[in-house]
């Protein structure tokens, strides 16, 4: 069977995008497994390749299927024609649309649209953890962003399947039933993997903390920068021989930069954007995520557990599918940036021993549990159920 990934409109990625990178290399590895049981094509705009290019994704050409972008008053028209073509041209089965926005749905609508008999399964992915949480809020503060982009989804458009990062939208979805057309099948994940090649543990290891994630409000890096502040106040000789590191790009990167500056933290604190984050992954010992809602399929996360790193984070959503307590990290303990900082010091002070073999349990994890081979087998089965 033929199935379609398509995605266009990826702009910068340097700080930055995990969903983005990870559907690049699973279209990489899927299309170099034996094990892989569907033919796979790429559908996507050549901007969108550059992008993936510049960070190291994307380097397969093969099943690569250009998709033109337009501006003009016949942009839906164009832009279906296009999808409509390669769908017939090589006989695509399943459009799987890994990253949603509101631009899609007149596209989709097209393909709805088609004969039965050529009319392709339509597959959403749902990568946003906020959805289930805030459509059952209307006083949310983010009632009005999610519920204008999703809500038109469930009404409009006759989906096949959904294939979640999160079993919590599963959940949403069979108790609320916001869906005009019941689609066929809703399944959430419990394996993902990252990039094995490029992020390893390396000899030896250096005593560093890492930050990385977009810098938005969700992700609380100001949570981070609190917490090194409160090391270097009260607990300087426990962290003097340690470096703490911040990566990512966003809407609060000048808020964290003046927040920097204000505590005096650029000594012990670097604040910076990299497009390729194993030079540092591989060489730091512990990872720290502050997110709400949810860690489990955070590609940074995950790159870091591959590379060898303890990880601390807030036990939020499915977060126990990767990271076991006390065996390769550890809760945020009480649920705030107090909690973090005893975190950060019980493994900071840890048994040098005892934290390499939580960075250890961490590679194990991903080897025997988030591998590429257990992702393709759910998604493949997903396909086919379809």
């Amino acid at each position: 069977m033929n199935i379609a990934l398509f995605q266009y409109g990826i702009g910068n990625l340097e700080g930055g995008g995990g969903a983005e990178r990870f559907f690049a290399d699973f279209f990489d590895e899927y299309n170099a497994s034996a094990r892989s049981k569907h033919k796979l094509f790429f559908i996507i705009d050549k901007n969108s390749i550059s992008a993936l290019k510049r960070v190291g994704k994307l380097n397969s050409g093969k099943n690569l299927l250009h998709f033109k972008i337009f501006s003009n008053r016949l942009k839906v028209l164009l832009e279906s024609t296009q999808l409509i073509w390669f769908t017939l041209r090589h006989r695509i089965k399943v459009i799987h649309i890994p990253l949603y926005n509101r631009t899609y749905l007149p596209l989709l609508k097209k393909i709805d649209r088609l004969p039965p008999s050529i009319r392709p399964k339509i597959v959403i992915q749902i990568v946003n953890c906020l959805i289930p949480y805030v459509l059952s809020d209307k006083t949310h503060t983010d009632y009005t962003a999610i519920h204008t982009i999703y809500s038109p989804l469930f009404r409009e458009l006759n989906t096949d399947g959904y294939f979640s990062w999160y079993e919590e939208f599963v959940k949403y979805a069979k108790e609320n039933k916001p869906f005009r057309y019941e689609p066929k099948k809703i399944v959430a994940v419990h394996s993902i993997f990252a990039d094995t090649k490029k992020f390893a543990p390396a000899s030896p290891k250096k005593n560093q903390v890492i930050f990385a994630a977009r810098l938005e409000q969700p992700k609380h890096p100001e949570w981070f920068v609190e917490a090194v502040h409160m090391l270097k106040e009260k607990h300087y000789t426990e962290i003097n021989n340690w470096q703490f590191l911040l990566f990512g790009d966003g809407t609060m990167k000048p808020e964290i930069t003046a927040m920097i500056a204000d505590l005096k933290l650029n000594d012990i604190l670097y604040n910076g954007a990299e497009s390729d984050l194993s030079k540092y992954f591989n060489y730091s010992k512990i990872f720290v995520s502050c997110q709400d809602y949810e860690n489990f399929t955070s590609l940074s996360l995950m790159e870091a557990m591959n590379a060898g790193n303890a990880i601390i984070a807030r036990d939020v959503g499915q977060t126990g599918l990767v990271l076991h307590e006390n065996e390769n990290g550890i809760f945020i303990e009480p649920d705030t940036v107090e909690g973090l900082v005893n975190a950060i010091r019980k493994l900071i002070t840890m048994e040098p021993a005892k934290l390499d073999n939580m960075g250890q349990k961490s590679v194990e994890l991903m080897k025997n549990t988030h591998n590429v081979d257990n992702f393709i087998k759910q998604i493949d089965d997903f396909w086919g159920s379809l």
